[in-house]
């Protein structure tokens, strides 16, 4: 024979400020819980991205290794310049690059950029 389930009364002083704290904390709990469940998906992104880094990183290796082991033609020798002489030539080609833009630019009065040019050419002496 099973016995009667007594039922026992407890008073609880301040009813409403102990339901208050236990909502708080039910309230503070779920909240962690969602957070902790953000830090999983976290740390499983990162797992992917380390796992995709790595193929990536033994990909390059392979591929710098093939390149290596490659039979690639070797450039032509080129005659040893100074780096003022080279610094020069560079200046030299892009003037004349841009004077070449500016023709381009003027091609319908090419004629007058030259005179143009040679008046200030003028002025300079």
């Amino acid at each position: 024979m099973q016995k009667p389930k007594q039922i026992v009364h407890a008073q609880v002083r301040n009813p409403i400020l102990v339901r208050k704290t236990l909502l708080e904390s039910a309230i503070a709990v779920t909240e962690m819980q969602k957070s902790f469940q953000r830090i999983k998906k976290i740390r499983a992104e990162k797992k992917h991205f380390k796992n995709e880094l790595k193929i990536s990183y033994d990909e390059i290796r392979k591929l710098i290794e093939q390149l290596a082991t490659s039979e690639l033609p070797r450039p032509p020798s080129m005659p040893h310049q100074s780096f003022k002489q080279l610094k020069k030539e560079i200046k030299k080609e892009t003037t004349k690059r841009v004077e070449q833009e500016k023709l381009v630019q003027h091609e319908d009065s090419g004629l007058d950029y030259e005179l143009k040019k040679l008046q200030d050419k003028l002025k300079n002496l």
